[in-house]
């Protein structure tokens, strides 16, 4: 059996950390990263600290308008899936990076499994959405992480090879905490455990204006404890436009970090705030309060079990949440029992056995 798996961004890495090592039991797997994540710190940084071996390929696209990347991504990918003569691509989550491997991949008329298939926002409002139904519209795999997930592949009629394994994201974060690791990032940051907020920003919708951001981090700055924000590289760049009085020092700026820190600042913080899907995901898991900075999620349980409260970037809205806002303490089982890896291999390999 040969694998191909298709990374490009942060999350993706982190996903295939999970997978990867059980695939390998079974398959020969072949890893090819696109490049659309080519900051240091966002992409060889994880595969440090996974013990990854690097990708056989890297298209290194970069960055570019969303037609641009896409476009390239699949005009460099081609001559290599041809060349590995895969039994399946596996493909991650909502990327253009997945859109663009998805589609190359059912040109050349090979299996796509998609891991994180199913996702869904009520209305077509972000790039990412056009991509995920894009691409379960050509899926032949699919591996829903949650109930609600399964669901809206179903009524859609994708109701064959349709299987709820649970959550990649899940078994690496369980797999990844460590009791004893607040000794280490209270001595590098000074911090000390539930007396800090985490902070991330770093979609388009909140970092393209410069007006939007400020207002953002001008209401953090009345927090009541500090603020710790490793910056997104594509952040650091606005903020870097802004005046250092647009906030004070209850927002520690700090470079970016690897999973594992990063876990762990989200496991000992008091809330977090953000706009990533992926650390709404891992604040649930951990039981931490989190306050998105979108007006959607395309993980409406969690808002559901009164976790994860939407603000956008209604200021009034924001201010309540961080100093007032008290969530629900008891939480469901929403994204499996860190076994959904094993799960998945299982399926991949029945149905490459089964062709």
């Amino acid at each position: 059996m040969r694998i191909v798996s298709i990374v490009g961004a942060r999350p993706q890495i982190i996903k295939s950390a999970a997978l990867i090592p059980k695939l390998k039991k079974i398959s020969k797997v072949t890893t090819i990263h696109t490049g659309q994540h080519y900051d240091f710190e966002m992409s060889k940084l994880h595969y440090n600290t996974f013990n990854l071996s690097s990708p056989k390929y890297n298209l290194g696209v970069g960055s570019g308008s969303h037609s641009l990347q896409v476009g390239k991504i699949m005009m460099k990918l081609e001559k290599f899936l041809i060349k590995e003569e895969p039994d399946i691509v596996i493909v991650y989550g909502d990327t253009n990076s997945t859109l663009a491997s998805a589609v190359t991949a059912a040109k050349l008329f090979l299996p796509i499994a998609h891991i994180e298939a199913g996702l869904r926002l009520e209305r077509l409002l972000t790039p990412e959405e056009i991509n995920r139904r894009s691409v379960d519209s050509i899926t032949s795999l699919f591996f829903p992480p949650t109930r609600f997930a399964m669901e809206n592949l179903i009524s859609e009629g994708h109701i064959r090879n349709n299987y709820l394994c649970g959550d990649v994201m899940a078994d690496i974060l369980l797999n990844s905490i460590q009791k004893d690791h607040f000794s280490i990032i209270n001595k590098v940051y000074g911090i000390e455990k539930k007396e800090y907020n985490l902070l991330t920003i770093h979609r388009p919708v909140n970092t393209n204006s410069l007006s939007g951001i400020r207002n953002i981090l001008l209401e953090l700055s009345k927090s009541e404890i500090p603020i710790l924000f490793p910056i997104h590289p594509r952040t650091r760049i606005v903020i870097e436009k802004l005046s250092k009085t647009t906030f004070n020092k209850q927002i520690k700026i700090i470079d970016p970090v690897d999973y594992i820190t990063f876990i762990h600042l989200e496991k000992f913080s008091k809330k977090i705030i953000t706009d990533s899907g992926g650390v709404q995901k891992e604040a649930y898991i951990q039981g931490i309060p989190c306050i998105t900075l979108m007006n959607w999620t395309c993980w409406p349980e969690t808002v559901k079990e009164g976790m994860n409260t939407l603000v956008g970037t209604d200021i009034s809205k924001l201010e309540e949440a961080i100093n007032c806002w008290e969530p629900n303490n008891v939480r469901k089982n929403l994204f499996g029992d860190g076994r959904a890896s094993i799960n998945i291999t299982n399926m991949i390999r029945e149905f490459i056995e089964n062709k």
